[in-house]
């Protein structure tokens, strides 16, 4: 990663620390992505300063303690939020999960041994020098995910890096170092242990991955402590790997009709939920490519929900339609009708006949007997 490429905000926060006379580098992500040629989405600096130093450096500037016990601040910068950590240990993670404490260290090699993954170990400093005690530009050269030291040690300090590694996989078409994918089987039970919010957030990263598909085939065995009801057999895997990288719609196709309570177990959104219950529900429904057929569908379903139904199902005449539809501002609802109860109610109707005139004339536009027209839709009541 050449310096040129560190924008300029986020070298001035690592020159100010330096000036300071203390060690920055970037770490992690930033760096990992940089060295493949891929601009980061955002830069985190771990650095030999205590947290009490760190704010005496940055005194004056726009800061944030995020998470000052554990070492953190983050500087506002012109080009967004970048966190600054101090060199640290993790101290033993009794929930698998987090450490019950930390210590701060002088030492860069220590805080990168903590970390999971040898990509993710890699350090760079402001003049574009690379420090990888661990192999991770090997690695990654070699497309190769591996943990820091001892695989099962490092699942069993936090098993979300189980998940992590598997999205990683399905994101970059990586492979499993060997010690590693065995560590991961192993140790798949302390899954048990994870909040559900987090097993979804990156199940949806390793649905959303190229090599989502590949990844399942060959590991998915370990996602079933916390996922029995994902069906991983060649059909559902072939199907999977046809749709577009949404994990909603991939979600789907490794369910069941009977398997939506996963959804309510994972505490999912009620968007998501609804999407994925919507194709679990329709997706063998058959809709012929024709206008009036789509129509109806459209207007008893909604016309987003069909249109994520046609991408589930690869219907892609139906899906052109449906565009088409919507381009023209097609009328599909009772709300969309150039009449109102109000002006049913001008005309004499009360009560019940109110609706029933207005589920009617919609019919009949939907039908394309109708032109939604006011005057139109008026004569036809009368």
């Amino acid at each position: 990663m050449e310096l040129r490429s560190i924008p300029q905000s986020v070298a001035a926060v690592m020159e100010k620390i330096n000036a300071a006379g203390q060690e920055a580098y970037l770490v992690g992500g930033c760096v990992r992505d940089a060295y493949r040629g891929h601009l980061p989405h955002d830069y985190d600096i771990t650095t030999s300063a205590l947290p009490e130093e760190m704010l005496r450096i940055f005194a004056g500037e726009r800061i944030i303690p995020t998470g000052l016990q554990h070492g953190t601040v983050t500087v506002l910068t012109a080009d967004g939020p970048v966190e600054v950590t101090t060199y640290r240990q993790d101290g033993d993670y009794s929930d698998h999960r987090h450490p019950d404490g930390v210590t701060f260290t002088r030492s860069l090699r220590e805080d990168l041994a903590r970390r999971d993954f040898t990509m993710n170990a890699m350090a760079l400093d402001r003049d574009g020098a690379l420090i990888d005690p661990f192999g991770g530009r090997e690695d990654l050269d070699r497309g190769l995910i591996r943990c820091v030291g001892e695989a099962e040690r490092r699942f069993e300090e936090d098993a979300l890096r189980i998940l992590r590694g598997l999205r990683f996989a399905a994101r970059l078409g990586f492979s499993l170092e060997e010690e590693t994918a065995r560590a991961m089987v192993a140790k798949k039970q302390l899954l048990k242990e994870i909040a559900a919010e987090r097993i979804f957030a990156e199940l949806c990263g390793l649905l959303a991955g190229e090599y989502a598909a590949e990844v399942l085939e060959e590991y998915g065995a370990v996602l079933l402590p916390v996922l029995p009801e994902l069906k991983l057999d060649a059909r559902a895997l072939s199907v999977l790997k046809k749709l577009p990288q949404e994990p909603a719609l991939r979600l789907a196709a490794l369910l069941s009709s009977e398997d939506g309570g996963v959804l309510n177990r994972l505490k999912v959104s009620n968007a998501f939920r609804e999407e994925v219950l919507l194709l679990l529900r329709e997706r063998d429904a058959f809709c012929p490519p024709e206008r009036i057929a789509v129509r109806r569908r459209m207007s008893a379903l909604g016309a987003m929900p069909f249109i994520t139904l046609c991408r589930y199902q690869r219907a892609e005449d139906c899906l052109l339609i449906a565009e088409r539809l919507l381009e023209e501002g097609a009328c599909l609802s009772v709300q969309q009708l150039a009449v109102t109860g109000r002006d049913l109610m001008a005309l004499g109707l009360k009560g019940p006949s109110i609706g029933e005139a207005l589920a009617r004339l919609l019919e009949q536009v939907i039908e394309e007997k109708l032109l939604n027209e006011r005057e139109a839709l008026l004569a036809y009541i009368k």
